[in-house]
């Protein structure tokens, strides 16, 4: 019976198989982790850490230096503009910076949102064509209500400043390079209001 019991255990498969492989834990992407790449398209994902940080952000520099050269640029020859129009000087400064800036306050929540959900380029190069037209409105404008109208849809679709700054976040995981990456935000930001005028 000994005997019997041994072959029988012996024919037995052995219940210390092969261990597979270990079961990874499913983790669950955020919906925006796609579209919050920074220029995330066909081209492939030009903010990767793999591809340099700095050259990555590149275009994001670029962008808030065109961005506000176009406002720096228009500052200083919408007061003569507005005064052929007979405009006051409430106007004036309305149509110069007050409805502008009316409009980025605007812009920047709607821009930042739209970020999140369909990506930074989109909303980047959006925002950029809205400035450009808003520029080519203005040389058509017949009085000085039609140029604040011009000069609001600026401001609106000129929210990019806090997407450019969601793309370092994005990318930049180092705090000091993070502080690095921001300054050159600033530094653009600045280098357009000196070269515009």
């Amino acid at each position: 019976s000994s005997s019997s019991s041994s072959s029988s255990s012996s024919s037995r498969p052995s219940s210390s198989a092969v261990p597979g492989p270990p079961i990874q834990p499913h983790t669950v992407k955020p919906p925006c982790a796609r579209a919050c790449l920074p220029f995330s398209g066909p081209m492939g994902d030009l903010g990767t850490p793999a591809r340099g940080g700095a050259r990555a952000l590149l275009p994001a520099y670029i962008t808030v230096f065109v961005d506000f050269l176009g406002y720096s640029a228009t500052v200083v020859i919408l007061p003569y503009i507005s005064m052929e129009q007979n405009a006051t000087a409430f106007q004036v400064m309305c149509a110069t910076s007050g409805v502008f800036y009316a409009g980025q306050m605007i812009g920047s929540i709607i821009m930042g949102y739209a970020s999140d959900r369909v990506g930074r380029r989109p909303v980047v190069l959006l925002s950029l064509l809205g400035c450009s037209l808003s520029y080519v409105w203005c040389i058509f404008i017949t009085d000085v209500h039609t140029l604040m109208l011009a000069r609001l849809m600026g401001g609106i679709t000129g929210g990019t400043l806090p997407v450019v700054q969601a793309m370092v976040l994005d990318l930049v995981e180092v705090e000091t390079e993070r502080a690095e990456c921001l300054s050159r935000v600033n530094a653009s930001f600045g280098m357009a209001f000196a070269v515009g005028p």
